[in-house]
């Protein structure tokens, strides 16, 4: 973004605001009347702000392209031009830092109009969140503008119309836009193709330059959360029937140098993505709203059994043991899109109340791969009735009690001591398991305490476990053996050779082969007592 304006007192603030969006076109030609030759269209703007040099006029220059020079007028005075201007105008360097959230100013999460889920997920309350674009369009639109809100939304995800896609003619950059959109991909950009990848994404696919250097070097992009955005990437997913989200992440996966610390949280947060979407009703009226989803829908779309009938694995002494269904039948949830925390600071349940307002599922949070939070009591935006889904993925092969020890929300700071709690829920994912050994454990009855919980150990990945495993299940194998390389690795002909290579590397991870040819299995197994007692003798 780039602005020009004439020199004024600070006291004396414009009158008329100009501005100019996809300022990059300002570089292209006119064809002059005899069609002789084509004068740039910045040009013939020069002049014109030339001559409304004397006015409180100041023009904003907006623009998606790393390519500035053209988009602000230089001002040069012709030759035949013998009045030298008084006034001349000024322009500064280009600027990213533009803001969001601006017409939010009175709306926001918390006042009349934003205080229920009903409130905030109402589309004439979304087109406010995010880049102005959206609520200018929407609030002079027409009845047909704001009912088709979320088809401009995906055209300019897109950077063509909807209508002139499919599930099959997607390109690469379209499918890391939609993805990226929901999932909070980063890109870690090194060469110059990548770099003119990422700078595509921006100029074209709605992503974020959120800092970028002097020269137009080294940019740092994102996926901010926009919830229409988002939204509308659902949308035109789920209107696909030949889509599968796992084909496409394993597409966008050999196209972009996408940054990820934990690829088996990645799919555990698609298996997420690919739930709330299949639990939406096929009757929502998704041009008034985005939908909310009971935390009961959703799980019978994660889970290929029944849980309805489940007990708590911890109970609160305040509470009684009550079954899943009966526990959660008024909770509902709002997320399409997630948002990755890049601080590890504590999060509180007031602070949840605006995720849940954004419709965003976080991730990347210390002790936990992701939280997704919902309303337990009602629809009320209110923090005492703020509950979540914390979930982890793990390696190992065998459900441990311990494992959900590390994912106590009072540690985490979502529960205070002496503040009424909710109950939760948390799913520790051991998503490299084989197959063949794949499971659903309700974890049991273990202790009572400060919270309840339904906990839950899930064992590979499986159709008959998680039902979205059932979509192109060939490819989740193939993501899923590339966030568990380092176990394939080992894999040989024969339990022989296995052996052998895992030999070749000590202690490079438990199993037995990597430390029992130097080390003794009785290493170790000598009682304390037997140790200490020739210092006491």
């Amino acid at each position: 973004m780039q602005y020009a304006t004439t020199r004024m007192s600070h006291r004396c603030m414009p009158k008329i605001y100009i501005m100019w969006d996809d300022a990059h076109y300002l570089g292209k030609g006119l064809c002059s009347e005899l069609d002789l030759q084509r004068e740039p269209i910045c040009s013939i703007l020069e002049r014109v702000l030339f001559i409304l040099r004397r006015k409180n006029l100041f023009s904003f220059f907006v623009s998606t392209s790393g390519r500035p020079s053209p988009l602000v007028p230089t001002f040069h005075i012709h030759p035949s031009t013998v009045i030298m201007p008084e006034i001349p105008p000024e322009s500064v360097p280009p600027f990213t830092d533009f803001g969001f959230d601006h017409l939010m100013a009175g709306r926001q999460v918390g006042k009349i109009g934003a205080q229920t889920l009903a409130d905030v997920t109402k589309l004439e309350y979304v087109v406010h969140m995010g880049r102005p674009l959206w609520g200018v369009i929407y609030n002079v639109g027409s009845k047909n503008v704001k009912m088709n809100i979320l088809g401009f939304a995906q055209t300019k995800l897109l950077g063509q119309p909807s209508e002139d896609v499919t599930a099959w003619t997607l390109s690469p950059d379209q499918l890391f836009a939609c993805l990226s959109q929901r999932l909070a991909l980063e890109l870690d950009s090194r060469t110059p193709a990548d770099l003119l990848k990422e700078q595509n994404l921006v100029e074209n696919h709605m992503r974020v330059c959120l800092k970028i250097g002097s020269g137009f070097e080294d940019p740092v992009t994102t996926s901010s959360s926009e919830p229409i955005l988002s939204e509308a990437s659902s949308l035109l997913t789920r209107l696909f029937k030949d889509f599968s989200m796992p084909e496409a992440l394993k597409k966008i996966f050999s196209e972009f140098p996408i940054k990820h610390e934990r690829q088996g949280a990645l799919l555990m947060l698609v298996m997420f993505t690919i739930t709330r979407d299949s639990a939406i009703s096929r009757y929502h009226e998704w041009y008034t709203s985005i939908p909310i989803v009971s935390v009961p829908s959703f799980f019978e779309q994660l889970f290929a059994e029944d849980i309805s009938d489940m007990l708590p694995s911890r109970l609160a002494r305040t509470h009684e043991p009550r079954s899943f269904m009966d526990v959660f039948s008024r909770a509902n949830m709002h997320f399409n899109h997630c948002v990755k925390r890049h601080d590890a600071g504590m999060l509180t349940r007031s602070m949840l109340l605006g995720f849940i307002a954004r419709g965003a599922a976080i991730v990347h949070q210390p002790a936990v791969d992701m939280i997704v939070p919902f309303l337990f009591y009602d629809l009320k935006l209110v923090k005492w009735n703020v509950g979540f889904i914390l979930a982890k993925v793990d390696g190992g092969a065998v459900p441990r009690a311990g494992l959900f020890d590390t994912m106590d929300p009072f540690v985490l700071g979502l529960f205070e001591d002496g503040e009424p709690t909710v109950p939760i829920i948390r799913i520790v994912f051991a998503l490299g398991v084989a197959k063949e050994k794949a499971k659903l454990v309700r974890m049991p009855y273990h202790v009572q305490g400060d919270v309840t919980s339904y906990d839950f150990w899930c064992a590979g990945m499986s159709p008959e476990i998680l039902k979205p495993a059932a979509t192109a299940p060939w490819t989740w194998d193939e993501l899923l053996a590339a966030s568990c390389g380092w176990a394939k690795i080992y894999d040989a002909e024969s339990e022989e050779k296995t052996a052998y290579r895992r030999q070749q590397n000590p202690l490079g991870v438990g199993d037995t082969e990597h430390w029992n040819q130097f080390m003794d299995a009785g290493l170790g197994e000598m009682k304390a007592e037997d140790y200490f007692k020739d210092f006491l003798d």
